[in-house]
């Protein structure tokens, strides 16, 4: 892949609110999709593996398919998260159960977990596994999470604040 594919592709990747990582069933996980899954990985970003042509593995039978993913799923170990949907864009099998899984792996990302459960949760794995430190122990004073903005998201909300200027309004505010 050249250098502007490649400077498009992790442009487009950084942009998507939920990047879907196509791969043929009958070729498998190639090293150009690893390096994709990569930048996905960098990114932070939202992911779902989608398995096309899968009416051409053999059998079709679960088996097979749960054979398949658990491939798929060694080659991407890194992201061992990753929903695995199969289709056949030829036959139009599951394509719309992808469409489905992208909203809810969307909502699943905007969802915000109470501070006191994610205390909880810091605590436990602190508990379980204290990192080493130079004789010191490791003490947790706050914990919050920052949910992922969208540069666009954030500009806007900066481009709300300072109306009266119709000069610095974004493509939305326009």
């Amino acid at each position: 892949m050249d250098r502007s594919a490649v400077l498009f592709a992790i442009k487009t990747i950084q942009s998507a609110d939920v990047n879907l990582l196509v791969l043929d069933a009958t070729r498998g996980v190639t090293a150009h999709e690893k390096r994709i899954a990569g930048y996905i990985l960098d990114a932070k970003s939202s992911v779902i593996v989608v398995v096309n042509k899968s009416d051409l593995l053999i059998n079709q039978s679960e088996k097979v398919k749960e054979e398949y993913e658990t491939e798929v799923r060694k080659h991407l170990k890194f992201m061992p998260w990753v929903p695995v949907v199969f289709v056949s864009a030829l036959e139009g099998v599951n394509v719309s159960s992808v469409i489905d899984l992208a909203i809810s792996v969307n909502l699943e990302r905007k969802t915000r977990v109470p501070t006191r459960k994610l205390w909880d949760l810091l605590q436990r794995a602190l508990m379980r596994r204290s990192a080493p430190s130079k004789g010191k122990e490791i003490a947790l004073f706050c914990a919050a999470l920052i949910l992922p903005v969208r540069a666009f998201e954030a500009s806007h909300r900066f481009c709300r604040a300072s109306e009266n200027d119709n000069a610095n309004l974004c493509v939305l505010c326009q």
